[in-house]
This record gives C-alpha cells, sequence and structure tokens, in this order.
C-alpha cells in the first residue's frame, strides 16, 4: 500500500483544483454579512432613539411638575405661555433634538398642562412644536393624549421620532413615540 502526500494544489476527481473557491464563498457570502451589519447598527440606533425620547420625556415632564407657574407670575414664576416653552425645550434637547427650533416633519414634541382642581388661575394648554400641518392622533389644544378624567393638575409630555432601519437591500422607517404625565407638585 502506498501513501502519496502532496503540498499546494490539491487535485480533485475532475482533474482540476480548488483555486478561488474561497474567493467565490467570500463574494457570495458578503452582502449578507454587509445586511446583518448595517441592519444591526441602524437597529441598534434606532433603539437608542427610542430610550432618548422616552427619558426626555420623562425628565421633561418631570421639571415641569416641580417648576412654578401662575397666572400672575411673581418672583421665580413663569407665565403658562414661558412654561410650556421652557418644558418643550427641554424635552426636545432631551430626546436629541438640537433645539425646539430645529424640530422637522420627522419629529414633534408636545407639552400640556392639564388644569384639575388645584391649581387657582391656570387653565389647561397645550404647545405643540414640529411637524408641520395637521396635529398627531390625540393632540388637542389643551391636551397631548387622553390619560382619563383625572381631578389633579399634571404635565403631559409627548414625543414623535422617525427613526431609520437600514440593513443595505432592505430599507423602512420606524415610527417612536412616547408619552409621559405626571402630577403637578407645586400650588
Amino acid at each position: 500500500m502506498r501513501i502519496r502526500l502532496t503540498c499546494g494544489n490539491r487535485r480533485t476527481d475532475g482533474g482540476g483544483t480548488d483555486r478561488g473557491a474561497a474567493a467565490v464563498e467570500f463574494a457570495l457570502l458578503i452582502p449578507i454579512f454587509v445586511m446583518l451589519t448595517f441592519g444591526m447598527l441602524t437597529a441598534g440606533l434606532a433603539f437608542w432613539h427610542n430610550i432618548a425620547i422616552t427619558q426626555g420625556a420623562r425628565d421633561a415632564a418631570r421639571l415641569g411638575s416641580t417648576y412654578p407657574i401662575s397666572g400672575s407670575p411673581g418672583p421665580g414664576e413663569l407665565t403658562l405661555t414661558a412654561w410650556l416653552d421652557m418644558v418643550a425645550n427641554v424635552a426636545a434637547v432631551e430626546a436629541g433634538f438640537p433645539s425646539i427650533g430645529e424640530l422637522t416633519d420627522h419629529g414633534f414634541v408636545c407639552v400640556a398642562f392639564v388644569a384639575g382642581s388645584g391649581l387657582a388661575g391656570v387653565d389647561s394648554a397645550a404647545v405643540t412644536f414640529g411637524r408641520v400641518g395637521d396635529l398627531p392622533d390625540g393632540v388637542t389644544d389643551t391636551q397631548c393624549f387622553d390619560d382619563g378624567d383625572r381631578p389633579d393638575d399634571r404635565v403631559q409630555v409627548r414625543i414623535h421620532r422617525e427613526a431609520e432601519f437600514n440593513a443595505v437591500f432592505l430599507g423602512t422607517t420606524w415610527d417612536l413615540n412616547t408619552r409621559s404625565s405626571i402630577p403637578y407638585e407645586r400650588s
């Protein structure tokens, strides 16, 4: 019995060699790896944007719930309009937008003070920045969303942002929405 060991090119039954097989396999598989890589990166960015808008809504609602407002402002108090603008700007910045003035059709911020029975002289009001045209579903001139018939004064913040998912050959836009409602603590 004779065993023959060879180095270099290996012969197959057809008499050819395996040279170039790895290059062909690489060329066939690289588009799949690129799609997976870009898909994971853009999905991760979209998830990060979702976390940012959720935290932005919470932070803005919490700030608004403790910041003093008044129908006739005294020292250290804001008018309702100035208060709404300040809370909306905090929500936009915390959500990853540069500022309220730089919101586009791809996102909006709604901030509302919903008057219950506690704060005298201040009525319900809302302000919306961003998306031009029709207000998003559920947004009125006094509320950002319906959170029931609660008797307490409360701060509502709603943020919407579009995030793009792109996996080279496949792409779509995801709508990211969040909202927060916190009772107003100052009286």
